[in-house]
């Protein structure tokens, strides 16, 4: 089965896209590379393209024929918690939705997989959510994932494919080779945090520390990424359907934010330096995801998401990312790769000298501030001091020039 993943460079369309080539399939990647990597996909069809500039998307569904398609569009994350910018996200995730969703039904895609979000029903209580419970998100991030949900669902209605909904809750963990895990940046969630905080001695920020909780931190149902990447599988393999069917992927059990550090506390043997922090807006209590529903429907069970598997392979993957970071003697070399870059991004007029030496004073702040390494290319991109093509574009131009070619 050809298989469109839209986003597929992000951290869950990665292991999508993966898990899916493992069961047989052909999936292909679209994606910007605003925040998805190219690197987590290497080997698999890649095309770079927004998803909401139609020209674009649609040169990708011209090329490729597709059988079916996942969405897996995230949300570009802030530093802190419910500081989210509808500037950005809208454009991303709604417009991406309206194109995709018009260009599947355009050129007969059969079936539809929507990453959506158990942020759509605000706090769950420790009960759980299911299905059919009030959406009562509280949020953006909610409400978007609404939106995405009534956008496509409009086209299975009258339909134009069959629609899986897969509400996911806190996905977590890596995969089980340590080769992909979760590393955003800014990185803002739990689990890689904790992990970092714990190998590297770093502080570990908790937002939220007086909620109507048992402990008084925020609970949620943190789920694998590797049972996500089952759940989307079973929804493309099952039998095609039109319309429109909904389902909750998650444990249906509760874990609070000081009983995960405390696992991972154990498991490493050591304390993390946790500080408190205040979120920008009120927090949800508690969010967790009865699944019944996919578990009758297509026997789907939460393999991984024990909370103790999810911390270790996000420390698996944490210690190689750790082993493969550049020392210092490697760190010059790339630092003189990294000027070079900057030196063809000027000649081709797509950036300032101040512009190059901003960006080079940002990857010496990551590294200062013990954040993964980005490449120049990347940090001027997240930026946005060019575009995707652009940096496409000094790729080629960069890759060209002879080995060992002085700057001039």
């Amino acid at each position: 089965m050809k298989v469109l993943i839209a986003g597929g460079g992000g951290y869950i369309g990665s292991h999508v896209a993966w898990y899916l080539v493992k069961a047989g399939h052909k999936p292909v990647v679209m994606d910007n590379w605003s925040s998805g990597r190219p690197e987590r996909v290497d080997g698999i069809d890649l095309a770079t393209a927004e998803a909401q500039e139609r020209p674009q998307a649609r040169a990708v569904f011209e090329h490729f024929s597709f059988d079916a398609a996942v969405f897996a569009v995230a949300p570009p994350l802030e530093a802190r918690p419910q500081r989210l910018r509808a500037s950005r996200m809208i454009p991303a995730c709604v417009g991406g939705a309206a194109v995709l969703g018009e260009l599947c039904a355009r050129f007969g895609v059969a079936n539809v997989v929507l990453l959506s979000s158990g942020a759509v029903y605000g706090d769950t209580g420790l009960d759980g959510a299911l299905e059919d419970s009030p959406e009562r998100p509280g949020c953006l991030r909610g409400d978007l994932d609404l939106c995405l949900e009534r956008i496509l669902g409009g086209y299975a209605a009258e339909g134009a494919f069959g629609l899986h909904v897969l509400r996911l809750f806190n996905v977590a963990g890596a995969s089980l080779d340590g080769d992909n895990g979760e590393a955003h940046e800014p990185e803002r969630h739990l689990v890689p945090n904790v992990i970092t905080a714990l190998l590297k001695g770093a502080r570990l920020p908790v937002w939220g520390a007086n909620l109507a909780t048992p402990d008084g931190s925020a609970v949620r149902d943190f789920v694998h990424v590797l049972d996500v990447a089952e759940a989307v599988r079973l929804c493309l393999e099952g039998p095609l359907r039109r319309g429109h069917v909904c389902y909750n992927v998650a444990t249906g059990r509760g874990t609070s934010v000081r009983e995960v550090i405390a696992a991972a506390e154990r498991a490493a043997a050591k304390s993390a330096a946790v500080v408190l922090g205040t979120p920008d807006a009120p927090m949800v209590g508690v969010r967790v995801g009865r699944i019944e529903k996919i578990q009758k429907a297509l026997g789907w069970e939460p393999r991984h998401s024990g909370i103790q598997e999810i911390l270790q392979t996000q420390w698996r993957f944490a210690c190689r990312m750790a082993q493969e970071a550049p020392e210092s003697g490697r760190l010059a070399a790339e630092e003189t790769s990294a000027n070079l870059f900057g030196e063809v991004a000027l000649k081709l007029g797509f950036v300032r000298r101040e512009d190059i030496e901003r960006a080079l004073r940002k990857q010496q702040e990551d590294v200062a501030a013990g954040r993964p390494h980005r490449l120049l290319g990347i940090v001027m991109l997240q930026e946005n001091m060019i575009t995707s093509a652009q940096l496409l574009e000094i790729l080629r131009c960069y890759e060209r020039k002879p080995a060992g070619e002085e700057q001039s």
